[in-house]
């Protein structure tokens, strides 16, 4: 994935940090290892997801939002989606802004520790648009309206949509800040294989802490005191009892039904859909972009599977982004390059 040598301890670099909704968690995992290397980055910009990255990275408050991400769970992830009448969008974004501002606060581009610019895009005519000053937050929120799912936010008397529209993964905007290497991460390849990070042990968790059938049987109201007995039974007996009872259930249900098969498979959401159809059209517009102006190192994690609000999956694919990472740089180990 490298356009150039190896960087070392002490080298500036310049970040592109490019769109995918919860595959930009391996962005962290990028930045994890360029910590650790020694590698200063001098400079972010970011489309979409990589918007929030880059600007919590640029303000400082990196570790503090990582931290929130890792402890979403699914049900976390979707009490921040908002649904509103679809008119321009599904969902408003006002409990992800409202995430944001905890952690940014009221911090403005111009005061952050690094120089950093979020990528938008107008709604009519698809022009490019840089944002470099004025609100983090609304920058963040800008550049990450993702179109039929997120509505547009007004600006400077324009409609700007997601910047993943005309820069997927911004390597105009990251060289424009400075005269020094950029890194670009393009987190929506999915033709080499799944993440090979962990899968969130806090998602394990809150499985196992789901009550069983057993469990609802025995709470359920007016039930009869042979099925109770019957069920307690069961449980006292462990899982080699349950175990035996499914097997007993599957073999009547293929004795009464024997020509069954099986159920087609669901068909994916509206919402999957329309961001998959764009996130592969944005891979490959970033591929024609990277191909035009090269990055000095190019990193793509492994996304196969991975859904927009994904989010749950926070600590596998920060995982993932620290092993794409150490690949690119030619690091076998977490040792110093």
């Amino acid at each position: 994935m490298t356009q150039g040598a190896p960087f070392r301890r002490g080298d500036r670099v310049l970040l592109a940090l490019g769109g995918g909704a919860a595959r930009g968690m391996a962005h962290i995992g990028v930045c994890h290892v360029l910590e650790e290397q020694g590698i200063e980055v001098a400079g972010v910009a970011g489309t979409s997801i990589g918007s929030a990255v880059g600007g919590v990275l640029a303000a400082g408050k990196l570790s503090q939002y990582e931290e929130q991400m890792r402890s979403l769970t699914r049900k976390g992830v979707l009490s921040l989606l908002d649904p509103v009448v679809p008119r321009s969008g599904l969902f408003a974004g006002t409990k992800i802004t409202e995430l944001l501002r905890e952690i940014l606060g009221e911090a403005r581009i111009e005061d952050c520790e690094l120089p950093y610019i979020a990528v938008a895009a107008t709604l009519k005519g698809g022009e490019e648009v840089w944002l470099r000053d004025g609100d983090l937050v609304h920058a963040i929120r800008t550049s990450g309206s993702i179109p039929g799912v997120f509505t547009p936010v007004h600006h400077d008397g324009r409609w700007l949509i997601d910047g993943g529209v005309c820069s997927p993964v911004p390597f105009a905007a990251a060289a424009a800040l400075g005269e020094l290497p950029v890194i670009a991460v393009d987190v929506n390849d999915q033709s080499h294989g799944p993440p090979e990070g962990q899968a969130a042990q806090s998602e394990a968790a809150e499985v196992e802490a789901s009550p069983g059938t057993l469990d609802r049987i025995l709470a359920a109201e007016n039930l009869h005191p042979a099925l109770h007995e019957f069920a307690e039974s069961v449980r006292s007996r462990g899982t080699a009892a349950s175990e035996r009872i499914a097997m007993e259930v599957q073999r009547v249900r293929e004795r009464i039904m024997p020509e069954q098969t099986e159920d087609p498979p669901r068909p994916p959401g509206m919402v999957d859909s329309l961001t998959d159809v764009a996130i592969n059209m944005m891979h490959q517009l970033a591929a024609c972009q990277r191909a035009l102006t090269p990055p000095d190192l190019m990193i793509v994690p492994r996304m196969q599977g991975v859904g927009m609000f994904d989010f749950h999956r926070t600590p596998e694919l920060i995982a993932e982004g620290e092993r794409a990472a150490r690949e690119a740089l030619g690091l076998t180990s977490t040792t110093e390059a």
